[in-house]
């Protein structure tokens, strides 16, 4: 009879369960395939953009849960893993140029990114040796102290030509350069372009073998606000189009580096990309800078290097942690010979040590 009753209490539980609404389960499974649908489309709801930024932390999460709990409850772990899968399949469908290029002729060049959040110094002597060990030719800086190269004087006697303010002014980017720089402003200053780095201080890098490329680096606003999103946006789009007029009309080399607080999955990294016309480089995993006490293979690739078609990268690897929330990256890159190499002379402020590229730095 014990027997009689267990069974007609299983059979009222199963009875139950089918008799309940769908509607709970339904909601469930659209809030696992939420993430993926919305990376797919483009979005200015800042919460949205948060978490596609996230898109490939996020699967990887939800594929680890769905080990886990398919042990347990085999159809809601089966759930996990096609939500999972489903969105890292749309994360490494934005994710383009993932992988190294193959070697190409031209001039081979070190690179070095590193934001460093404004510290007194970005690392102290560590980051210093670490610097010197990799020997870069070209390094940006986003957020640099103000005297960094006044602290760091075996830094600045290895980088004479730099794009730096007057002494006294701070900029949020600065760059080091082994090679000669011209300056190469996009577009005449007015209001409309007066905050981006992009336009105004963008440079011509001339290399010894007589080939010359556009180098320059941008820190869009982070997308924690509505309105900062909206300032993202319009700056990924501003700076894109005037790139690709400058490509048009030249036909030079492009590389810009920078913090650009989006990964494939953005809504600011596609605006970027359509406008300019450029690609960007860094893994999908094992490239993440941010936060800097994260290992890279799980860490968000925000820092990461976006250049021409003609330009190759043999390395994309990031650095050690230093007194910064984020990464250094190195990149090993390759500019094409030029067909028609025409050396430039060192202009006014890039061929003296210790000197200043003379920018116009008034406001309009």
């Amino acid at each position: 009879m014990t027997r009689r009753l267990r069974r007609n209490g299983e059979r009222r539980v199963s009875s139950d369960r089918r008799s309940r609404p769908r509607t709970g389960r339904w909601a469930w499974r659209a809030t696992l395939l939420a993430p993926a649908f919305l990376t797919l489309f483009p979005h200015r709801w800042h919460p949205l953009e948060i978490l596609a930024l996230l898109a490939p932390q996020i699967a990887l999460c939800l594929l680890l849960l769905s080990v886990i709990v398919i042990l347990v409850r085999r159809r809601v772990g089966a759930e996990l893993l096609v939500a999972g899968a489903l969105l890292l399949g749309v994360a490494a469908f934005f994710a383009e140029a993932n992988r190294a290029t193959r070697d190409m002729p031209g001039d081979r060049l070190r690179v070095v990114l590193y934001n460093a959040q404004g510290n007194e110094s970005p690392g102290g002597a560590a980051f210093d040796d670490w610097l010197i060990a990799q020997d870069p030719d070209l390094v940006c800086l986003i957020d640099p102290p103000s005297a960094y190269l006044k602290l760091s004087s075996q830094i600045a006697a290895r980088y004479p030509h730099r794009v730096e303010p007057e002494p006294g002014k701070w900029w949020g980017i600065i760059l080091l350069s082994r090679h000669p720089l011209a300056p190469s402003p996009l577009a005449p200053l007015s209001n409309e372009v007066r905050h981006s780095f992009i336009v105004r201080r963008s440079v011509l890098v001339n290399l010894p073998s007589g080939s010359r490329f556009l180098f320059t680096g941008s820190h869009p606003p982070s997308p924690r606000t509505s309105e900062t999103l909206r300032d993202a946006l319009a700056q990924a789009q501003l700076d894109g189009l005037q790139l690709q007029s400058f490509r048009e009309r030249t036909a030079l080399p492009i590389v810009v580096v920078g913090d650009f607080n989006s990964t494939p999955t953005g809504a600011a990294h596609r605006m970027f990309r359509r406008s300019s016309g450029l690609q960007a480089w860094a893994p999908l995993f094992g490239a993440g800078t941010w936060p800097s006490w994260a290992p890279p293979s799980i860490g968000v690739a925000i820092d990461r290097v976006w250049t021409s078609q003609d330009v190759g990268i043999q390395r994309f690897e990031v650095g050690p942690r230093f007194r910064s929330d984020h990464r250094p990256v190195l990149i090993e890159l390759t500019i094409p010979f030029s067909e028609s190499p025409e050396p430039q002379p060192a202009k006014q402020g890039t061929g003296e040590p210790g000197s200043f590229l003379s920018i116009e730095d008034d406001e309009p």
